[in-house]
C-alpha cells in the first residue's frame, strides 16, 4: 500500500528536509552507515525547484560534523566510501503499461571526484533516479534529517523510512522475506530470532530514543510454525533527538548574542580610546584647537546641538560620540572596521538580511 501525499502550499526547502518517492523508500538495497548518511545528505541539498541534479561539493569535514562522526578519520575513508557506492546497485520495483511487474536496476551516483588531499569530494546522483527524487508532487514521503543521523544502523534508518511512509496509517504489516529484501538481507539472518534480534529490535531502541517514531510490533503465524509476517504498530513522538538539537541551538544564539554585545562594547572602547590617545598625544594642536575647528562646523546650523553642549558639555554622550566622529573623519586615518576589529579577536562575523551582525563561529572559545 502507497500513501499519496497532497503538496502544500509552496516554501522554501528547510536544509534538514528529506523528500523521498515511495517507490524510493521501498527499493531494494543495502548500503553501509556511513554511505546511506551520505546519500541522505546529498538529498538535503535538492532544491525545491530544481528541474535536474547538480554535481554537489561536499565538504568532508562539514558532512562529518553533520552526520556525527569524526573528521579527521573521514578524509582517509572518503574516497574509498564514494569508490564503494558506485559499485552499489538498487532495485526499484514498478508496473510496466501492460501492468506487468518490472525491477529497475540503478546505480546511486553517476561520478564522484575526489580532490587528493583537499578535503572534499565533487559527486552526483544517477540521472535515472530524477523522477525519485526531483519535483515530486505526490505518493512521497518527507522527514527531518535529524531523526536519523544519530541512528548506528543502516537497518534502523531503512525501517524508520519504511514505517513514516505509513505513519498516518499508525501501521504497517510486512512479510518476512519481502522486509528482508528490502533491506539487501536475502542471504543473511537465515534464523528468524537472529534477524529480530540484530534488526528488528536494534531499530526499535534506536528509533525509540531518537526519532519522532517508534514502533511495537507483533508476530504473526499464518501457516504451520513459522512467523510469517511482522505487523509494527507506529507511535509518534517529539523526537528526542530534534529538542535536544533546538535547546543547544538555543542555548548556542544566547551565548553568540552575549558574545557579540561584549564584542561591540570592546569596539567602542577601542575607537574611544583611539581618538583619546590621538588628542592627548598631539603635539602640535590642543583639545581646544579641535573644538573651535568642531564648533565652526558643526555648531552654525545645529543649534539644538549647541543649547546641549552649553547645557552638559562635552560629556554629553550625544555631543561626545559626533565629536569623536570629527575627529575620525578630519584628523585621523580611518580605524579598524567592525569586521577586522572582530577577526584580530578570533571572531567570524556577517551580516544577516536586515543588516545585523551575528557571530558565525569564534576560534579557541567554546562557542559552537
Amino acid at each position: 500500500m502507497l500513501i499519496k501525499m497532497k503538496s502544500t502550499k509552496e516554501k522554501p526547502k528547510s536544509k534538514n528536509l528529506i523528500v523521498k518517492s515511495n517507490e524510493l523508500i521501498q527499493g531494494r538495497y543495502e548500503l553501509k552507515i556511513s554511505q546511506i548518511k551520505l546519500i541522505l545528505h546529498m538529498i538535503t541539498l535538492i532544491r525545491k525547484d530544481d528541474e535536474d541534479f547538480k554535481e554537489y561539493k561536499i565538504s568532508i569535514k562539514d558532512y562529518a560534523q553533520r552526520v556525527g562522526i569524526d573528521p579527521e578519520g573521514e578524509y582517509s575513508h572518503a574516497k574509498e566510501i564514494t569508490e564503494d557506492l558506485l559499485k552499489k546497485v538498487m532495485k526499484i520495483a514498478y508496473e510496466d503499461e501492460g501492468g506487468k511487474e518490472r525491477f529497475l536496476q540503478i546505480n546511486w551516483l553517476s561520478h564522484a571526484d575526489y580532490a587528493e588531499g583537499e578535503g572534499y569530494v565533487e559527486i552526483s546522483f544517477d540521472p535515472k533516479l530524477k523522477p525519485y527524487l526531483l519535483a515530486l508532487k505526490e505518493r512521497f514521503t518527507q522527514y527531518d534529517i535529524r531523526n536519523v543521523l544519530p541512528l548506528k544502523s543502516f537497518y534502523s534508518i531503512r525501517i524508520y523510512e519504511l514505517l513514516k511512509q505509513f505513519e498516518q496509517v499508525r501501521y504497517r504489516v510486512f512479510k518476512i522475506k519481502e522486509l528482508k529484501e528490502m533491506l539487501g538481507l536475502e542471504d543473511k539472518y537465515k534464523s528468524y530470532s537472529l534477524f529480530k534480534k540484530r534488526v528488528i529490535e536494534k531499530a526499535q531502541e534506536e528509533l525509540k530514543e531518537h526519532s519522532d517514531l517508534y514502533f511495537d510490533f507483533e508476530e504473526i503465524k499464518q501457516h504451520g510454525r513459522a512467523y510469517t509476517h511482522v505487523k509494527f504498530n507506529i507511535h509518534t513522538q517529539e523526537s528526542p533527538t530534534v529538542i535536544e538539537i533546538e535547546r543547544e541551538a538555543l542555548s548556542e544564539k544566547t551565548d553568540k548574542e552575549i558574545e557579540l554585545q561584549r564584542l561591540e562594547e570592546e569596539y567602542a572602547k577601542y575607537k574611544e580610546k583611539r581618538i583619546e590617545d590621538f588628542v592627548s598625544n598631539n603635539q602640535i594642536r590642543t583639545k581646544e584647537d579641535f573644538m573651535t575647528e568642531f564648533e565652526l562646523e558643526e555648531f552654525k546650523d545645529n543649534k539644538a546641538l549647541y543649547e546641549m553642549y552649553k547645557e552638559k558639555g562635552i560629556e554629553s554622550v550625544m555631543f561626545k560620540a559626533l565629536f569623536n566622529r570629527f575627529i575620525e573623519k578630519k584628523f585621523m586615518e580611518a580605524p579598524k572596521s567592525f569586521e577586522g576589529f572582530s577577526e584580530e579577536k578570533g571572531y567570524e562575523i556577517k551580516k544577516d538580511e536586515k543588516d545585523k551582525y551575528h557571530i558565525e563561529r569564534k576560534r579557541k572559545l567554546l562557542l559552537e
